[in-house]
């Protein structure tokens, strides 16, 4: 089963990076203790005027990168990600870093 992290952003430059990095941390903790066996994120910049674009294609290798020209809002930005992915489950986090991405892994047993 797969998991996709859908991450919507909108000049987010200070905390992308730092949500990118936990949630590619959680990959491992996700796999080991839930039912997914694959973890895709994918960061779509929300018409960012910032380097929220720049920064998150930086890691393009190891996540999908989405990048919209003008602000389309937080549910189309979750829409775009499910919509180019094969995931099984979806779940999204805000680019703030206000929550923590390993929780994924207790709602993926649920």
């Amino acid at each position: 089963m797969k998991l996709l992290i859908a991450i919507p952003a909108y000049n987010e430059e200070q905390s992308i990076e730092p949500i990118i990095q936990r949630s590619l941390a959680a990959r491992e903790y996700i796999t080991g203790t839930s039912p997914v066996d694959e973890v895709e994120i994918a960061v779509v910049s929300d018409g960012s005027t910032d380097r929220t674009l720049e920064i998150a294609s930086a890691h393009s290798h190891e996540i999908k990168v989405i990048g919209f020209e003008r602000n389309r809002g937080y549910g189309a930005a979750i829409q775009e990600a499910w919509k180019q992915s094969d995931a099984d489950l979806l779940g999204f986090l805000d680019a703030d870093g206000t929550c923590d991405p390993r929780f994924f892994a207790t709602l993926c047993r649920a």
